[in-house]
């Protein structure tokens, strides 16, 4: 995996560390493309993918007798510049997985899972912000709230921006 985003997943029976790539949608940028091919001028991203790695109780990356941590679970993807990620399922499920994820990139927010029909509200349509950086799944209450933050100057602002949302899910 290149340029990666991570988040922690204690949602599950088993806490895990999850990463995605960030898959640029860039081909100037050949070392962050997911799928890249320097014979080929249509940038796919079929090739993205997001890595599940479990935690033991010491709170270390669970390690095999190789002594190497090896992904439980790993999903492809088809979103590019993905800059934060959170698991969307709301508590322990059948075989401790979540397969369903908040990918925030670069100017959509994608629900993507295994099992769950998928969304995306995207700054095309006003319904998200450009220039996403990260986010943070807030779990604490019985209504979670998304807090997203952004490397761009927002429309009418004159910095950065933050700003909590109620995903419904």
């Amino acid at each position: 995996m290149r340029h990666l985003e991570y988040s922690e997943d204690r949602t599950q029976l088993t806490d895990a560390l999850v990463f995605a790539e960030y898959g640029s949608t860039s081909n100037t940028k050949t070392t962050d493309n997911c799928d890249w091919d320097p014979n080929n001028t249509t940038l796919t991203q079929s090739n993205c993918r997001i890595a599940r790695f479990p935690v033991a109780a010491n709170g270390r990356l669970t390690i095999n007798a190789s002594n190497q941590a090896v992904a439980r679970k790993v999903y492809m993807m088809r979103t590019a510049g993905v800059q934060g990620l959170a698991p969307a399922c709301a508590g322990p499920v059948a075989g401790d997985d979540c397969d369903t994820y908040l990918l925030n990139a670069s100017s959509s927010l994608v629900k993507a899972g295994l099992n769950d029909p998928s969304f995306s509200w995207s700054s095309s349509d006003g319904k998200w912000t450009t220039g996403n950086e990260g986010f943070a799944l807030d779990r604490s209450s019985s209504s979670p709230i998304l807090w997203n933050d952004t490397e761009a100057v927002q429309s009418g602002g004159t910095g950065r921006g933050i700003f909590g949302v109620s995903p419904n899910f």
